[in-house]
């Protein structure tokens, strides 16, 4: 079942593709265009050369042109085709998937700070009582020092 579902998709895949690059060509000619076309005039095998390009760089630079061409046409295919295929319960089940990720992402983030401002805080509380006991201590101190002289 799965491998005829992987077939029927990479054929609907393809198929989108052809039809994408076939739209990206142009119109087709007619027969009638076709029979009023003359052809070119024969020209000697020297003219038909370009000077300073060689076959090999309009070979690459063809070879560039038509795989970037077919790759966007497969891209914009494959997106028609997700587009088409997912129906729209299911996008904004995606949507609302990605947004529960930020918040989920937003409160992971809230709850670090929070239990860094208790940390810090807890320790201050803990100096401030330190401080504290110091002070008075040492008032403490002075008062029975006072009081025995």
């Amino acid at each position: 079942m799965t491998f005829s579902l992987r077939a029927a998709f990479t054929a609907l895949v393809l198929l989108s593709a052809g039809f994408a690059g076939g739209l990206s060509v142009g119109p087709a000619r007619g027969d009638a265009q076709l029979a009023q076309a003359t052809p070119p005039a024969a020209a000697p095998p020297s003219a038909n050369r370009v000077p300073g390009i060689d076959a090999a760089t309009l070979e690459r630079v063809v070879t560039i042109a038509v795989n970037a061409a077919v790759e966007r046409a497969t891209n914009t295919a494959i997106d028609r085709l997700q587009r088409a295929v997912v129906p729209p319960e299911l996008s904004n089940l995606r949507q609302q998937l990605g947004t529960v990720e930020r918040l989920s992402n937003e409160v992971a983030s809230i709850r670090r700070s929070v239990i860094s401002y208790l940390a810090w805080s807890a320790a201050g509380l803990f100096a401030l009582l330190v401080l504290a006991s110091v002070v008075g201590g040492s008032i403490v101190a002075l008062l029975f020092r006072s009081r025995r002289a």
